[in-house]
């Protein structure tokens, strides 16, 4: 395989870190990468199913978070030695002289982040994890951005889908206020990792450049890569289903709001993007627009930073 043919080499013991972002493909992509974990292995790069990594790497996270909200937390406490455990756990998968991939976006933060406002505002916490855990090795980052009115709706649908809540007003004025933005996102990435390679694409360009995606995270030409045989990815849920969510959630705990939502899914089913939930006022929805065209641009002028397409 040579860089002129789209697919990297895989002579370099690279390590690509896959880091969503969340309702951008990312599940579709996690599995397709599963079903060809065995090509990949034989094109010589080793795919970390998501199951191993992501127990102990969510554990470590919260124990980092934890150890930064407590004054006075001491480096040999049982949480911090707890922490260390689950770090080395995953550095036990990285420990092999081959490329390896891993897609995981849960490292930048949950959906429920963005209830206080902004792009994924914690998101230093958990690459500070990874930084602490991965070995000395060349690094590369993937990242899908998103328009940011559809990107932080389904933020705030996915929360739901999970159990969380806020009132829906609050929501939108906390992101109207505190928007965040990808670019910052990006440059998080860049401090924390200052020598790693940044690749990144516009999730509204993804079914052309599928096929480009896949074959960097995965080693394995585009063509003779298995294909998911039907979905396995559960849809995003119709307005209908959402908004009717949204009014009962205020008397269910978290986990009946799980059931309920899955209850509401069935009952709703979406079949068109005509049925998106996109609860933003057209004027937001204009300077949200317009605000996420401007920082596109501003990530394709950037000379440490590749856009795809």
């Amino acid at each position: 395989m040579s860089e002129s043919s789209g697919v990297p080499t895989l002579s370099e013991p690279i390590i690509r870190i896959h880091l969503g972002s969340h309702k951008t493909a990312t599940t579709y992509l996690q599995e397709t990468l599963l079903l060809n974990s065995e090509r990949s292995a034989a094109a010589g790069l080793a795919y970390l199913p998501l199951s191993v990594v992501r127990p102990p790497l969510r554990d470590a996270i919260q124990a980092r978070r934890k150890r930064q909200k407590q004054k006075g937390y001491r480096l040999f406490s049982k949480g911090a030695v707890d922490a260390r455990a689950k770090m080395d756990e995953i550095a036990w998968w990285f420990d092999i002289d081959m490329p390896v991939t891993l897609s995981e976006e849960n490292i930048l933060g949950e959906a429920q982040d963005s209830y206080g406002g902004g792009i994924y505002p914690n998101a230093a916490i958990g690459l500070s994890v990874l930084r602490d855990t991965l070995p000395q090795r060349p690094l590369e980052f993937f990242l899908a951005i998103r328009s940011y009115a559809s990107y932080l709706a389904s933020m705030y649908a996915e929360s739901l889908r999970h159990g969380g809540f806020i009132p829906l007003e609050k929501y939108l004025k906390f992101n109207r206020l505190s928007p965040g933005s990808w670019v910052t996102l990006v440059d998080t990435i860049r401090k924390t990792f200052p020598e790693a390679r940044i690749v990144t694409w516009r999730y509204e360009d993804f079914s052309a450049l599928e096929p480009q995606i896949l074959e960097r995270l995965s080693g394995v030409p585009f063509a003779q890569m298995h294909r998911l045989s039907q979905s396995v990815v559960l849809p995003s849920a119709s307005s209908e289903a959402i908004e009717e969510m949204i009014a009962m959630a205020p008397d269910l705990s978290p986990q009946q709001r799980v059931y309920t939502m899955l209850a509401l899914q069935d009952r709703y089913l979406r079949s068109d993007k005509s049925q998106r939930f996109l609860p933003w006022s057209d004027q937001d929805k204009a300077a949200m627009s317009e605000r996420y065209d401007r920082d596109v641009e501003q990530l394709k002028a950037r000379s440490d930073v590749e856009v795809l397409g």
